[in-house]
């Protein structure tokens, strides 16, 4: 380290480090080096989205019960034109970054589609687990080890999920938490999921006065009901609420 001078370019080879809920970069080695003349860093391109679904196929969904609501209060212009992916996720565990250990492993996606402000496709699947669900995962959503064998590789749900998501905004309930698996497991596939992202919570905590802002709670403030911990019935819940809110708000968040 003493011999390096002012000018040197160096590359500094190592892993992120949690710690105190940072993820300060932790160098294991210094070498000197440079890029060459004239290098100019480029973006690594996504994968071209699939030409057409391979194992998971949307199908159709509505609800009566949206329907009927939406004569009482008009959509707001900006939510009508727009395309969105409600979606939400059920894993072995909490750990969506890399930097702090394994990975957990996606077991369920689910999600649904909004267009003309209508919730009009859904997208559901189990996905393969080669390691075995702990208790507290299966009492948490009542997925066991036998409802995931013959279930697609995760490699084939994001491919198709990514299908799916095309040209759509992404929303969830906590999205972040969602999301940074869905990145991570799209990236390791060439797939990088860019969309912009709109947060049910976030939204719930700007236009409603509750004791917290928990998905069951946001829910049962419009009467919702729904089989709570299992993805496909939380992200159908968290679309009915994304809309309530926009109807509240009356515009989409800049």
């Amino acid at each position: 380290m003493r011999q390096i001078k002012q000018g040197d370019v160096i590359c500094l080879t190592g892993d992120n480090e949690n710690y105190n809920g940072e993820l300060p970069f932790r160098a294991k080695a210094v070498d000197l080096g440079r890029p060459p003349e004239n290098f100019v860093p480029e973006t690594r391109p996504s994968r071209p989205v699939p030409a057409a679904y391979k194992t998971v196929f949307p199908e159709e969904a509505s609800d009566y019960r949206q329907a009927m609501m939406f004569g009482e209060e008009p959509l707001p212009d900006d939510f009508r034109k727009g395309r969105f992916v409600v979606f939400d996720l059920e894993t072995t565990g909490l750990n969506n970054s890399p930097a702090t250990g394994s990975m957990d492993r996606i077991i369920e996606v689910g999600a649904v589609k909004i267009e003309d402000g209508n919730i009009c496709q859904k997208f559901s699947t189990f996905v393969a687990c080669p390691v075995r669900l702990s208790r507290e995962i299966v009492e948490l959503t009542g997925i066991d080890d036998g409802m995931l064998v013959g279930a697609p590789d995760i490699s084939d749900v994001i491919a198709d999920f990514f299908k799916f998501c095309d040209g759509c905004v992404l929303v969830g309930h906590n999205v972040q938490f969602d999301y940074k698996f869905i990145r991570y497991y799209g990236e390791r596939e060439g797939y990088l999921f860019e969309q912009r992202q709109f947060d049910t919570v976030a939204l719930a905590q700007e236009l409603l006065r509750l004791s917290n802002y928990k998905l069951n709670t946001v829910a049962d403030h419009y009467g919702f009901s729904f089989n709570h911990h299992r993805a496909y019935d939380d992200a159908f819940v968290t679309a009915k609420i994304f809309i309530e809110l926009i109807k509240e708000r009356k515009s989409l968040p800049n």
